[in-house]
């Protein structure tokens, strides 16, 4: 069995390449695709937060993605007020995570967003491997 990994996912196409070389070199157990996202003070009609929809939204491509590449995946969306790789590395220790995957230099309005910081970040703080597709050279 393999191991149990996240995958930090904010839409982009480095976001797209992280799925993709999940799928293609590692056998997980589970994957869980983590989107993260920053609530809005102002809510929409009837008290919807924009933000929660789009990271969801977001979330479930990501999911539709790794599915497709034959990963058994599930969605994370996290709320977070904190910094990008916190809730990442909160993420992995709530789902028993061995490996975080991420892409470098998204983009995009959610907080999933990950530049290089963020990845290094993750990178020292977690404790855990961290694979790190980055853009095409």
């Amino acid at each position: 069995m393999g191991p149990r990994i996240i995958i930090a996912y904010d839409g982009s196409a480095h976001a797209d390449r992280a799925v993709d070389h999940a799928a293609a070199c590692l056998d997980p157990a589970a994957a869980h695709v983590v989107t993260v996202w920053e609530p809005l003070h102002h809510r929409g009609p009837g008290g919807a937060d924009p933000a929660r929809e789009r990271a969801a939204a977001t979330c479930a491509a990501g999911v539709a993605r790794a599915r497709q590449r034959g990963l058994a995946a599930e969605a994370l969306p996290v709320e977070s007020a904190s910094a990008v790789w916190v809730a990442l590395v909160e993420a992995a220790e709530a789902t028993g995570a061995d490996l975080i995957v991420c892409g470098t230099r998204g983009h995009g309005g959610l907080r999933g967003i990950l530049t290089a910081s963020t990845a290094e970040a993750v990178l020292r703080e977690s404790g855990l491997p961290v694979l790190v597709v980055p853009p095409p050279a």
